[in-house]
């Protein structure tokens, strides 16, 4: 009997992404539990073999932070049903391997159209001194997303001009700088959603919007839905 998550048969998916040394690859239910993934994938969580992942969560192979991050995003898409495309990720594994990467995370439906699990892929990004630039650029940004974006201070953090950082970080990561930051208030806004009931105005100062609307608009941008129809769509009890 083939292995089956929804309509994704998950055998096929491991086949095919087995090969590719840099792309990590993984399939995770509703549970938010691992049911599939590839060797790239086991690499980046530390452990010797994809088939160590099967059945356990983001907190058994990544530092707490990083795993209530991943899981955040896990959420976002089982709640809304849309994917995200090309989320920058600076990670590490319980073994503090740094790494920088893209993923896409993308919903896994059922026959009926239900989401039922989340499938995420990545590219892994070489480690090279113009990448390593642009994280130190990039974990400012992270620490401090709900700021305004000092583009100025940013290129001096990366030894660069402004002009350079905006190009090499497009031309790297495939996103621009303020992108960047979108996503990680759109992280840390969905976090919010899940564990709170604060208004949604208030959601929106802790990301960086002074402007709910604005928030509005740039959440149903990313997801598809209003802040406040995405928390209807949460399970009970986040």
């Amino acid at each position: 009997m083939p292995r089956l998550l929804g309509l994704a048969d998950l055998e096929f998916l491991e086949a095919i992404l087995e090969p590719l040394p840099d792309c990590p690859f993984f399939v995770k239910n509703d549970k938010l539990r691992y049911v599939a993934a590839n060797s790239s994938m086991a690499k980046l969580c530390g452990v010797r073999q994809a088939s160590d992942l099967i059945g356990g969560m983001a907190g058994d192979f990544f530092p707490p932070h990083l795993a209530q991050y991943y899981e955040q995003l896990d959420l976002g898409v089982l709640a809304a049903g849309t994917a995200v495309t090309n989320h920058l990720h600076l990670t590490s594994t319980r073994r503090s391997r740094r790494a920088a990467l893209l993923f896409t995370r993308t919903p896994v439906r059922d026959v009926a159209g239900t989401t039922v699990g989340v499938c995420g892929t990545a590219r892994w990004l070489a480690d090279t001194m113009q990448l390593r630039r642009l994280v130190t650029a990039a974990d400012h940004v992270r620490e401090h997303f709900e700021q305004p974006l000092e583009l100025h201070k940013l290129a001096e953090m990366a030894e660069i001009s402004p002009s350079q950082l905006e190009r090499d970080f497009k031309k790297v990561f495939g996103t621009t700088l303020r992108d960047f930051q979108h996503k990680l208030r759109l992280g840390h806004a969905i976090q919010l959603l899940q564990d709170g009931t604060d208004p949604i105005a208030e959601v929106a100062q802790a990301c960086g919007y002074s402007d709910q609307s604005a928030f509005t608009r740039r959440f149903r941008s990313q997801m598809g839905l209003s802040p406040g129809a995405f928390r209807r769509r949460l399970p009970a009890g986040g």
